[in-house]
């Protein structure tokens, strides 16, 4: 967990097996910061949202409602967002639950292993945290299953800026293919959800797919199919169905 991002970037065994973490990596923040944060510490950010980390009562700090709901929420979720309407920051994250990967953790009570998919904590659940760290538990190790034969990855990050920028939507996508079919697929967003963001059934509808245009253009469609955006978000809609065509043509 203490393994420096700068580390994941230049590391020839990630960069060759899990090509999705290293990219992720390398999109956060600045070179300073990458030299500086750890990828634990890149997994338990506090979630990006201007009311929260304002001078605003927001539901997450104990008062009685989510200003975003109503108010700017250019930034924020468009799917199971309510009633709390935060987007998870990290980068790695996404990397990570597409790769379906287990975080170790330590506490008194002992040892855990917990898969990704079921790390983070939706508001609903519990609006004041984002994961099920305990207060005395710690992340030791992230554990990531090695990929079949035949598995490319790769991760996209689209942000207002140029660099040094939080996603406003990304997608990592971990492809198992041959002759320019897809064999098995999974799919992680970013910049849509509470959480990272994980949909089985849009993984199903992977198998099987041809990596053409027409076709990737197509299954484009039921990206966020279930999105519900605020106001001024619904931009990330498509911004997301962009994405995963660009980064599904990578593997063609």
């Amino acid at each position: 967990a203490l393994t420096h991002l700068t580390e994941i970037v230049d590391n020839e065994l990630i960069n060759k097996n899990f090509t999705v973490l290293a990219q992720a990596a390398g999109r956060v923040g600045s070179p300073q910061l990458r030299n500086m944060g750890t990828i634990g510490g890149n997994l338990t950010q506090r979630p990006r949202c201007w009311y929260f980390r304002g001078d605003f009562h927001c539901l997450k700090k104990g008062g009685d409602m989510c200003y975003a709901e109503i108010g700017q929420n250019k930034y924020h979720a468009i799917i199971d967002g309510g009633p709390c309407y935060i987007v998870h920051p990290s980068d790695t994250a996404v990397a990570l639950l597409a790769l379906n990967a287990v975080i170790l953790t330590y506490s008194k009570s002992g040892k855990k292993r917990i898969p990704i998919s079921e790390f983070f904590t939706l508001p609903d659940k519990d609006v004041t945290v984002e994961n099920v760290l305990a207060d005395d538990e710690i992340i030791t190790h992230i554990e990531i299953p090695l990929l079949p034969n035949g598995t490319s990855s790769a991760y996209l990050k689209f942000t207002e800026r140029g660099s040094w920028d939080f996603a406003l939507v990304s997608v990592a996508a971990v492809i198992n293919h041959n002759n320019n079919k897809i064999n098995s697929g999974r799919l992680a967003f970013g910049g849509v959800a509470p959480i990272p963001w994980n949909d089985d059934e849009l993984d199903k509808k992977l198998v099987g797919l041809t990596l053409k245009t027409d076709s990737l253009m197509n299954f484009s469609k039921s990206v966020l199919a279930n999105a519900d955006p605020l106001e001024h978000n619904g931009y990330k809609v498509q911004l997301a169905r962009g994405l995963t065509v660009e980064v599904l043509s990578k593997f063609s």
